[in-house]
């Protein structure tokens, strides 16, 4: 189980700023990082983009890479309410892997590491 803060919350190294790029042909590798991963759920909103993950939804400008299609869904004021809310729902329980999982070490247990000392001194 994973909790954010408090009791037994885990830390993971999930990368730094530094591009892995894990190879494109091996989706299947990315699917399993991305079904393991602890922050799949973590919905975040920022700059008017919703992302199944907080990484994710900023690890584009950080990183500089081309996210892709489906890694977020763009809020905003539109007409056809009906229409934007099933693209919602599509787009929240039709999960895979995002692109921002090619750069990322994920939460796997050898990626642990004790909290508060996630920084070498």
């Amino acid at each position: 189980m994973y909790s954010f803060a408090g009791e037994n919350g885990l830390w993971f190294n999930c990368g730094g700023v530094d591009i892995h790029n894990y190879p494109e042909a091996d989706r299947k590798s990315l699917r399993k990082r991305y079904e393991a991963c602890a922050f799949k759920g973590c919905l975040t909103l920022e700059g008017g983009r919703l992302a199944r993950c907080s990484r994710g939804n900023d690890a584009p400008e950080i990183q500089g890479f081309r996210p892709g299609e489906g890694d977020y869904f763009v809020l905003g004021n539109y007409e056809n309410v009906p229409e934007r809310r099933k693209a919602l729902m599509k787009y929240y329980f039709f999960r895979h892997y995002m692109e921002a999982c090619r750069y990322c070490n994920g939460t796997d247990p050898a990626n642990m590491v004790d909290a508060a000392v996630q920084i070498e001194s």
